[in-house]
């Protein structure tokens, strides 16, 4: 695939993403971020607690490309750290296919470019 064939992809991806997070209330946010994860060909171990969601997970490709993705989705700060995750998950799977751009906010400004 090429690099721009990737970047329309990824672009793909994190539209996908986006509308899983504006959907996220019919499922909860532990499924959410766990269809989020499998979206991108990844796993994710989440511990809920009061408060936030604590998440811990990784992308895998061929040749044993791995991205490791951790966080926490707080519920003060909903919006702002899912579209955290949404960014990381892009970044993750771009780079796990290869991708060139190494800084998360690059790659993103890029994509929306498109």
């Amino acid at each position: 695939m090429s690099e721009q064939e990737l970047l329309q992809e990824c672009k793909g991806i994190y539209r996908q993403l986006e509308d899983l997070y504006w959907d996220k209330t019919s499922c909860g946010y532990v499924e959410t971020i766990r269809k989020m994860f499998t979206l991108v060909g990844g796993k994710v171990y989440c511990l809920p607690s009061s408060d936030y969601i604590q998440y811990d997970g990784s992308i895998e490709w061929e040749n044993d490309n791995t991205y490791t993705i951790g966080g926490y989705i707080y519920d003060r700060y909903l919006e702002s750290n899912f579209f955290r995750l949404i960014e990381d998950l892009t970044m993750g799977y771009y780079r796990v296919h290869s991708g060139e751009i190494s800084y998360t906010p690059n790659l993103i400004k890029t994509i929306k470019s498109l």
